[in-house]
């Protein structure tokens, strides 16, 4: 099995810049979807839209307008990987530049989330079953605590760079779906994690063949002007 950095699929620690401040000029503010069409939705889930990954069948729920996108499986030992992202690409190029964030940090509200299945055996604990995946010598761990999100338990395990110390930590979520799978997903920028949007992402996870828990409460504020099919 491959001994590579992959599960954290967006390569966040390469995004240092992520723990200062933005600099650029914050995104306009755009009405939320409730609102886009000039009336007040009473039931808020109509926001929430289910996604399932066709492989396991696990599901999530995510607000209607984030874009959800597969990534390739290129590492042994990964069963499938996605990546969900609350803005669409008019906004990344309006807040970028050369392929990079401008000032190298996203405007504030940014989150971009990657939930990857992994496989792993029964001997290994969830937070062995994670560091399998990680390049031996680049990072180590610095907490491992479990904490339940909604009615559901994840592992937090926390990590560092051990080549360059200027990094942020960075903190992944890890469920054990089965004996053999673990599902891990990770946030950029970090600080994300904190944010509600990702939390009640969290809360809904269904495995195959459960009812995905669609959030009572609205979505967070959206950064982009996409009115969702009610």
């Amino acid at each position: 099995m491959k001994k590579i950095f992959t599960i954290v699929c967006l390569n966040l620690f390469l995004l240092s810049a992520c723990a200062t401040p933005a600099t650029t000029e914050a995104p306009p503010t755009v009405p939320t979807q409730a609102q886009t069409s000039g009336f007040v939705i009473d039931d808020s889930s109509v926001l929430w839209k289910e996604i399932r990954d066709e492989e396991t069948g696990y599901g999530l729920a995510v607000p209607c307008w984030w874009q959800v996108k597969a990534i390739p499986v290129e590492t042994e030992g990964n069963i499938s990987s996605i990546a969900i992202r609350n803005y669409d690409d008019n906004f990344f190029n309006t807040y970028s530049e050369n392929g990079d964030w401008i000032g190298g940090t996203p405007p504030e509200g940014v989150v971009v989330m990657s939930v990857t299945v992994a496989k792993t055996t029964s001997e290994l604990n969830t937070e062995e079953s994670y560091m399998q995946y990680t390049q031996p010598g680049t990072v180590e761990v610095i907490a491992s605590q479990e904490k339940k999100v909604g009615e559901l338990t994840y592992t937090l395990v926390t990590v560092k760079s051990s080549t360059d110390t200027t990094l942020p930590a960075l903190t992944v979520f890890i469920n054990r779906l089965s004996p053999e799978t673990v599902l891990i997903i990770n946030a950029y920028p970090p600080q994300a994690i904190v944010s509600s949007d990702f939390q009640m992402i969290l809360s809904s996870l269904a495995l195959e063949g459960e009812t995905v828990s669609i959030p009572s409460n609205p979505p967070e504020q959206a950064l982009v002007n996409i009115v969702c099919p009610y």
